[in-house]
């Protein structure tokens, strides 16, 4: 699961312009829409993936300030407060989401050794 998303994210990464893309928040649950109260300091997506979890948001710092996010689930509609300082966010009232620079991995994260060849000799 890790792998197609981060797969995905990689993909998505290398078509866009360079650094368009600086945070990633993951949701524990599935995400319906977005919305920034002042989207001169930041611009939020959801990231759809292959398997169309709809976990993902893609954040965009744009200069350093203060708004909120505002992430509509299918249940429920939760405010992210958002402090950004040099770059860097800071998000409050997080419970539920996980967030991370897009060019650092999650820290769980496995990978996996490549394939051994099988000799042709074998049958």
């Amino acid at each position: 699961m890790k792998k197609l998303f981060l797969s995905t994210i990689f993909t998505t990464l290398s078509i866009m312009p360079v650094c368009a893309a600086d945070y990633i928040i993951t949701s524990d649950k599935p995400v319906k829409a977005v919305y920034v109260r002042n989207e001169e300091i930041l611009s939020a997506k959801p990231l759809y993936t292959l398997d169309n979890s709809k976990e993902n948001i893609i954040i965009s710092v744009k200069k350093d300030g203060k708004t909120a996010i505002l992430v509509n689930r299918f249940d429920e509609e939760i405010i992210l407060e958002v402090k950004v300082k040099k770059g860097e966010i800071n998000i409050k009232n997080a419970d539920g989401f996980e967030y991370f620079p897009i060019d650092t991995p999650p820290e769980k994260l496995e990978i996996l050794p490549p394939p051994a060849k099988k000799n042709q000799n074998e049958n």
